[in-house]
């Protein structure tokens, strides 16, 4: 990804203070309450409260340059276990969720049990998820009755576990609708006059791909 200039990096962040490059379109800032924080791009992946805690996220976004960012300026050791992410040395491999917080001592303060699901259990439900689309004799299209979370998603990065929980429930439901198709498109890259050749040449396999890398993507499993 290009490099990204302060103002672009920092665009819709008000009330801060003392912004500054710290590594590749990644800033350093003080928020309004007095939080420093670490930006990558669009996403605050690490804010230190005045009391010395530490909140750790990935905004959606596993990929080696979070992971490098939140290592070196977190000070924390994070590593990947077939998929999952994990907080290493005195952590006991204690595994790695958006929002994480760690007081002074590097203790969790907030554990969350049910972060633990078993990755390969997951990708099985995506998997089976996506497979669906061959069943279908026709990919259905967006309409006014979709999801509108989905609807308000547009394909953009998921930024808390709460909006990743409605994505489980399609899943367990079953509940594969258009916009939810054409999110997976837009975030892999397809622009609209893409998608809408792509429906009228009823082309499953692509759709099929770009769902579950969209589904891995938020669910943190690739």
């Amino acid at each position: 990804m290009a490099r990204e200039t302060k103002a672009q990096i920092m665009s819709g962040v008000e009330g801060y203070s003392t912004a500054a490059f710290i590594a590749p379109n990644t800033v350093r800032y003080t928020d309004a309450s007095g939080n420093l924080v670490t930006r990558l791009h669009h996403t605050d992946i690490i804010r230190r409260k005045p009391n010395g805690n530490l909140v750790l996220t990935s905004g959606g976004w596993r990929t080696p340059t979070t992971k490098d960012r939140l290592n070196r300026f977190g000070r924390v050791s994070i590593y990947s276990d077939r998929g999952q992410w994990y907080l290493g040395q005195g952590h006991a491999k204690t595994p790695f969720f958006d929002g994480i917080e760690l007081d002074s001592l590097g203790k969790v303060v907030n554990p969350q049990p049910s972060v633990a699901r078993d990755t390969n259990a997951t990708k099985k439900r995506i998997k089976n998820f996506v497979n669906l689309i061959d069943k279908m004799d026709t990919l259905p299209q967006p309409n006014g009755g979709d999801c509108w979370l989905c609807m308000m998603d547009k394909g953009r990065p998921v930024t808390s576990d709460l909006d990743n929980e409605h994505l489980l429930s399609h899943m367990d439901e079953g509940y594969l609708h258009g916009t939810l198709l054409c999110n997976a498109m837009r975030f892999v890259g397809f622009d609209d006059r893409r998608i809408g050749i792509h429906y009228g040449m009823n082309l499953k396999a692509t759709f099929k791909r770009a769902l579950r890398r969209y589904l891995n993507r938020r669910l943190g499993v690739g």
